[in-house]
């Protein structure tokens, strides 16, 4: 695009601001997304709960990619943020 004066969108800046400050977390996302679209990783239902509705992929570690847990978002967000 001849316009393009070099700065991202303003939504992008975020993404940019987490590539950079978490450079193996964002490698781990990318590896599942792929994983996930190739067919090689399966979303299965929630570990904790049982729920088979938008389950997520939790990393217990981000150097082993595709070693992940299925949970479910209220799931997901007590696992990061307990009470």
């Amino acid at each position: 695009n001849p316009n393009y004066k070099g700065n991202p969108h303003p939504r992008y800046k975020n993404t940019l601001l987490f590539r950079s400050k978490f450079p193996e977390k964002a490698r781990a996302h990318d590896i599942v997304k792929r994983a996930r679209r190739n067919g090689k990783l399966i979303q299965k239902d929630c570990e904790k709960c049982g729920n088979d509705k938008n389950t997520q992929a939790h990393h217990e570690d981000y150097s082993k990619p595709l070693q992940v847990i299925w949970l479910c978002i209220p799931c997901h967000h007590r696992v990061h943020y307990p009470l």
